[in-house]
């Protein structure tokens, strides 16, 4: 007689917040939940809320519509984690993270509204071996898991627990962006199997995070050349070449022309209104013609291409730190072969990165 394997039900037990005292700020720390102060002074560490909607792991349908582009081709892929790090665990109900899996991108982290993720370094202080994410399950008095059974008041106030803990101000970060953090990650990243789709789901939730509306190409889409496009808020419109290959990325100055030319005709998108952002793993080295390109566009055509690294969207998420198109520039050419002034007047701080350091900030000469 055959038998038939039902998938397991993952039953999510939420978890109530109910401190003693009204929460005032919430503090990141590295190696550890973040810790929020209440009004009496009490710190209490963050702890998974077992949300029933599950944010660290899914986008809710309307944070993936991009206004400008409604008729655009896009994934609508809902995973927050491009590496699928993150799953329910069948027994608890609660999110957990797959240590080799995790890039420890920090998407996940600021999508906790309670500030349960966070990241630990495994090995040598000065050269870890590791470096992923985990999340705190620990109950309190101020974080239980909830026996009550009327379903529609515990999501209730679930809401209510979340919509508090969002809104506290924020202060610290996630982790520190030091040469030997980005040496591990760096690694990983380029051993780490993942699907064809990664390098653009990647970046489509790096730059909603940061705080810009983002559409991504159906996976397989052999008709539409461009990887991405861009919305509010963050800009009134842009277009996304995303290269994370070294020598792909000499290619993205000429194929994002192409792009351009596309969403003028199809959506009547002038190039003076238009974002042109290309995201790479790395700076291109300043003796390609990549930058000369670049800034030939920009005397012929008046179009100024920005340019980012995964790098630099990583550091902006570990220091909770989005930011606007309309009054950041992240344009390079010939002249200027460095983001690091850029990036330190959105964190507000000096960089911790070493000038050249995988060309996540400057340029290899």
């Amino acid at each position: 007689m055959s038998q038939i394997f039902k998938q397991k039900e993952v039953l999510i037990n939420p978890k109530l917040f109910s401190p003693n005292s009204p929460p005032k700020k919430m503090i990141y720390n590295e190696n550890g939940p973040a810790k929020i102060l209440l009004d009496n002074n009490t710190i209490i560490s963050g702890s998974c809320l077992h949300c029933p909607d599950t944010p660290c792991m899914k986008y809710k349908e309307e944070e993936l519509i991009n206004d400008t582009f409604m008729s655009f081709p896009q994934d609508n892929v809902s995973n927050v984690c491009p590496t699928e790090a993150i799953t329910l665990d069948a027994d608890s109900g609660a999110p957990t993270i797959d240590p080799n899996r995790c890039i420890a991108c920090g998407i996940c982290a600021s999508r906790c509204p309670s500030g349960a993720i966070y990241f630990k370094t495994f090995g040598e202080k000065e050269q870890p071996q590791e470096v992923f994410a985990v999340i705190n399950n620990d109950s309190s008095e101020s974080f239980e898991i909830c026996t009550q059974q009327d379903t529609s008041k515990t999501i209730e106030h679930i809401e209510e627990n979340k919509i508090l803990l969002e809104s506290l101000p924020k202060e610290g970060l996630f982790i520190k962006e030091e040469d030997r953090i980005f040496d591990v990650i760096y690694s990983k990243m380029m051993s780490l199997k993942v699907d064809a789709q990664f390098p653009n789901l990647l970046t489509r939730n790096l730059l909603i995070q940061t705080g810009t509306s983002c559409a991504i190409r159906r996976k397989g889409d052999v008709n539409l050349r461009m990887d991405g496009v861009l919305g509010p808020p963050g800009t009134e419109a842009g277009v996304l070449e995303v290269e994370l290959a070294s020598m792909g990325i000499l290619d993205s100055p000429r194929n994002m022309l192409d792009n351009i030319a596309v969403l003028n005709s199809r959506y009547n998108i002038k190039s003076k209104t238009l974002t042109p952002l290309i995201v790479s793993m790395s700076l291109a080295n300043s003796r390609t013609e990549y930058y000369r390109v670049i800034r030939d566009i920009k005397n012929i055509l008046n179009i100024k291409i920005n340019t980012l690294t995964i790098g630099a969207l990583f550091i902006l998420i570990w220091n909770n730190k989005t930011f606007d198109f309309s009054n950041t520039s992240f344009y390079l050419d010939s002249e200027n072969l460095s983001l690091r002034n850029m990036l330190e007047d959105i964190i507000g701080r000096k960089v911790l990165i070493s000038e050249a350091f995988l060309s996540i900030l400057e340029t290899s000469k």
